[in-house]
This record gives C-alpha cells, structure tokens and sequence, in this order.
C-alpha cells in the first residue's frame, strides 16, 4: 500500500496525492454508477405511467 511506503519513507508525496485522487475518482465513479440507475429506474416507471 502506498501510505506503508510512505510511512517508511520509500514514497514520495506526490505518490501520496495520486493515490488518493485515484481512489476519489473510483469512489466517484461508484456514485454516478448508482444515481445513473436510480434514474433510469424511474424515468423507466414515468415511461411506463406508474408515476
């Protein structure tokens, strides 16, 4: 893991900072995911006249 090597001193910050990002954009990802089947969902029911 990146924060190990960091803590040992075998990391730069910036790996640091690229780690983070990268796992900010995949958390990100996962909630766009979500909220795009969300409203699939219902713009499925509005076509269907259930709502």
């Amino acid at each position: 893991m990146v924060n190990d090597r960091y803590m040992s001193q075998m990391a730069l910050i910036t790996d640091m900072v690229d780690a983070s990002n990268i796992k900010l954009n995949a958390e990100l990802q996962e909630v766009d995911a979500r909220i795009g089947t969300i409203y699939a969902y219902y713009k499925m029911k509005y076509i269907a006249g259930e709502i």
